[in-house]
């Protein structure tokens, strides 16, 4: 179904409409039109029923410097891509998707963005039988900040090397080398793997940047040993380590601290500290 706003005798049309799904809205502003219309309230309607973006090949929004994708469910790949590519100044992205919204490859290439914000909440469920193979494709050579969090199993790779300075990574798929290699120059970066990450070239950010590492609640299992080691003997500027331990690991706090002044440290001057993660941000920031 397809409903047309003009002026002020249909604009409760959208709000009487009660299917599920609309395939299209036009909205065109007419000179009797009333001067208090709600063109957001129209919009935040129509995507609560799942309206179709199809974006047309000669859309262009020359001004538009911020935008913001919530469970939107696009026609096709192709469309996102026109949608983004009509925006030549936009700086900042942020993006939600919560359930299957017609794209598999999720490509943002935009030379002028700088900030970008990704939330995949789509998991697989007992229903699917296999992963369709979905990824995240990053082409924003300028990007200065990223976050991501990611609770499917997509891969996601970033292309031409962006200058990022702060990066937030929470991802349940295997990040290659050329992903690690983009993070060399982050100077604020926390990361949560659920899989253990270990490239096979040591990223400049370990061997010639990190001066500061912090690990919120240390568990101690193997993975985290591993990961922790391959830190420690890898980072040659760093000053100091921060650990603080899961609540429930409070009772061997003694015997895990023995085991971590063990590991080996390539940095001779770093200090090993253990502390809570409030006393830990304020020791830095005095610091």
């Amino acid at each position: 179904m397809a409903v047309y706003l003009e002026d002020g005798a249909t604009t409760q049309s959208l709000k009487l409409h009660k299917a599920p799904r609309l395939e299209t809205l036009d909205i065109a502003l007419g000179p009797y039109c009333p001067t208090d219309a709600n063109v957001v309230k129209w919009l935040e309607n129509a995507v609560e029923r799942r309206v179709f973006v199809d974006v047309p090949s000669l859309v262009c929004l020359p001004s538009l410097k911020g935008l913001v994708l919530v469970s939107v469910v696009y026609k096709d790949e192709d469309s996102l891509v026109r949608l983004l590519s009509s925006c030549p100044i936009l700086n900042y992205l942020y993006v939600e998707r919560h359930d299957p919204d017609n794209v598999t490859k999720f490509s943002v290439k935009v030379p002028s963005l700088v900030t970008l914000t990704y939330l995949n909440q789509t998991v697989l469920g007992e229903e699917d039988v296999e992963d369709i193979g979905g990824s995240l494709v990053i082409d924003s050579a300028i990007l200065k900040e990223f976050a991501i969090i990611d609770c499917s199993t997509n891969s996601c790779s970033i292309e031409n090397k962006p200058h990022l300075d702060n990066a937030f990574i929470y991802v349940n798929s295997y990040l290659d080398d050329k992903f690690i290699r983009c993070l060399s120059s982050v100077r604020l970066f926390e990361i949560s793997l659920s899989v253990a990450t270990q490239p096979d070239d040591v990223p400049l950010c370990l061997s010639t940047k990190l001066e500061i590492f912090e690990w919120k609640e240390y568990g101690g299992t193997r993975e985290e040993k591993q990961i922790l080691r391959y830190i420690l003997a890898n980072s040659k500027c760093l000053k100091r380590v921060g650990i603080s331990l899961k609540p429930t690991w409070n009772w061997n706090k003694n015997k895990i601290m023995k085991e971590l002044k063990s590991m080996y440290r390539v940095s001779s001057s770093s200090h090993l500290l253990f502390f809570t993660q409030l006393e830990f941000v304020a020791n830095v920031e005095k610091n």
